[in-house]
């Protein structure tokens, strides 16, 4: 299934198919995403490779983790070790998170049945309570509206001193999430026996005492490699649509030129501006060729659609219902033909004015 169309469906479930909210929260999600990863990344998947190298050694501290199979109801676990977190450099820590939040799009299943999220505040601290607290609140909205159904969450906690810090999160979170949160405290045993009483048995996954973080080593390295292996399995379904010979349109690609009257996207996508530049390069020849030869006028669209689909890779673009459809080359030249025109008039009228 294209990823898209996955994307669109995990806020509709996340909130129990409420069509605003999950509107509301799409756009929240797609506002982060650009603010961390910049427009190029915007409606693609992000993957392993995309990560920066001070990205991926976070990831591999194990503060965060997307366990699966893990709890007896068939629901997916994220696991939060917050003494791991490391907000020094807020930008990476926000990109980690929304990495792994955003892998929830390959288990359906997790989507069906609810996520469990735990935060364990076991252990030393990389970052003060207070920085923690400050990097959750200024993604307030963003944690409100992460998109999958929040079945349940456990805080977990061994020192009676983090009552203060759970508070501190507890006010920046929804009514509705901090209603499904429990609280578990006291020695590790007793610890994982009160998470057992729901159905919860990280036993063989974590290793609270170890220095690497929650999971052991090689569960951290399995777990980017599954994700690495989905990565390569979404390449391969995206190749179609990526190929700029292709007929196949799910998204414009930024060489292509978007036709229409969208006056939000066309006149600012790369696609557009190079297209106008060539159409500008070409205005001039066009203007001083002969009304009676209409053959040199067709030469020159000809040419320049040419360059188009053989120089810039792009092709020509019009929305159609859920997909973009590619407009056959005799439709591409008459589009061509029409803005060589429109710009040798402009040409005459500034000659004549």
């Amino acid at each position: 299934m294209h990823y898209a169309r996955v994307k669109r469906k995990l806020p509709l479930r996340a909130t129990r198919f409420d069509t605003k909210r999950a509107a509301e929260t799409l756009v929240i999600r797609y506002n982060v995403k650009q603010k961390f990863f910049g427009d190029d990344l915007l409606i693609h998947r992000i993957t392993w490779d995309d990560l920066t190298t001070e990205d991926q050694t976070m990831i591999k501290s194990g503060f965060y983790q997307l366990i699966i199979d893990h709890d007896r109801t068939g629901r997916g676990t994220l696991y939060s070790r917050l003494c791991l977190w490391d907000v020094s450099n807020p930008v990476v820590f926000h990109r980690c998170t929304y990495y792994i939040v955003e892998a929830l799009s390959d288990y359906p299943e997790i989507q069906r049945k609810g996520l469990v999220s735990i935060g364990d505040f076991r252990g030393s601290w990389k970052s003060s309570f207070l920085k923690v607290i400050k990097v959750i609140g200024d993604v307030k909205e963003a944690i409100d509206r992460l998109p999958y159904h929040n079945a349940t969450g456990h805080l977990l906690y061994d020192d009676p001193k983090v009552d203060v810090f759970i508070q501190g999160i507890r006010a920046v979170m929804s009514q509705e999430h901090r209603m499904r949160h429990r609280f578990h405290s006291g020695s590790n045993m007793e610890i994982d026996y009160s998470l057992r009483a729901f159905g919860i048995d990280l036993s063989d996954c974590l290793d609270v005492h170890s220095p690497i973080g929650p999971m052991s080593s090689w569960g951290i390295e399995e777990d980017i490699q599954r994700r690495q292996k989905l990565d390569e399995e979404w390449r391969r379904s995206e190749a179609p649509y990526r190929d700029p010979s292709s007929r196949l349109a799910l998204f414009p690609n930024p060489q292509d030129i978007i036709l229409g009257h969208n006056k939000k996207v066309a006149p600012t996508w790369p696609g557009n501006i190079a297209y106008r530049e060539v159409i500008d390069q070409y205005a001039q020849q066009y203007f001083l060729c002969n009304d009676d030869n209409p053959f040199e006028k067709t030469s020159i669209a000809v040419h320049v659609l040419s360059i188009l689909h053989r120089g810039y890779m792009g092709r020509f673009l019009i929305r159609k219902d859920m997909t973009w459809d590619v407009v056959e080359d005799i439709e591409a030249q008459r589009r061509v033909s029409r803005s060589l025109r429109m710009a040798a008039k402009a040409i005459r009228d500034h000659k004549h004015s």
